[in-house]
């Protein structure tokens, strides 16, 4: 499952944005003072989120059941791929006006990781496979507590206004003379260091504001060998966390 939500900066929040107002003219004897004050504040335009629809719940994934067969490791390997899965549509985000905004993501069952699990295959900007990577994703514990598995997860397909565009690397949300792309313009979900997020960029990698952000995720999962797992059943239990920050 995926979990989204929506947070102001607190950056945007504390820049008054000085704006001048005219008042009507009124007379002064010489010895009084008129005090004229500049006063103002940023709103960030309204935006709303939408998750994507899976099979049953908005915003989740879902592998259904299975069965022996898909979740029994080759002899004497230790884990097992259980596929990709792609969601469309994952998150829109729609502004009432020109917006900037940061991508920050948390895994929520980042405890649950499964240490036999090395890596899992990661997409390009296009869905094209980039390869592997370690930033790893938990899927829970079955009852007994043992951890079930891990899997990457990766934005792509990133479009503004129907034109396609790129994530940057974690950056500071201060920052906004562009930046490097993540993965082909993808974004590897995982945590950036506090202060700092995923920014929007358009294809010469300068910070791009828009109205309509729509981006879908895939991911890549895998598990423990079904004989090292509750014989009684389990079931996969990942949750990401999407922050969207106005910047």
């Amino acid at each position: 499952m995926m979990n989204v939500f929506s947070k102001l900066n607190k950056s945007c929040l504390l820049i008054p944005l000085l704006f001048p107002v005219m008042q009507s003219c009124f007379a002064l004897d010489v010895n009084d003072t008129a005090e004229l004050k500049v006063t103002g504040k940023i709103t960030p335009s309204s935006c709303t989120l939408t998750l994507g629809t899976g099979a049953s719940i908005a915003g989740a994934l879902n592998y259904e059941d299975l069965g022996n067969s898909e979740a029994a490791a080759p002899s004497g390997f230790p884990y097992v791929g259980i596929g990709q899965k792609t969601l469309p549509n994952a998150v829109t985000l729609n502004c009432e006006g020109a917006t900037l905004i940061g991508v920050a993501t948390t895994d929520n069952r980042s405890a649950t990781i499964s240490s036999v699990i090395p890596e899992a295959k990661t997409y390009n900007a296009n869905g094209t496979q980039a390869g592997t990577t370690t930033r790893l994703l938990g899927l829970g514990l079955d009852s007994k507590n043992t951890s079930i598995g891990a899997y990457a997860g990766t934005f792509i397909n990133l479009k503004v206004d129907g034109t396609p565009a790129r994530f940057s690397t974690c950056m500071s949300e201060s920052t906004f003379t562009g930046a490097t792309i993540e993965q082909g313009g993808a974004l590897v979900v995982g945590a950036c260091p506090a202060g700092q997020s995923h920014q929007i960029l358009d294809t010469k990698n300068a910070s791009l504001t828009g109205n309509i952000f729509v981006w879908d995720y895939i991911i890549d999962s895998y598990t423990q060998p079904l004989a090292s797992l509750d014989s009684s059943g389990w079931h996969l239990d990942g949750s990401v966390t999407v922050q969207i920050n106005y910047l």
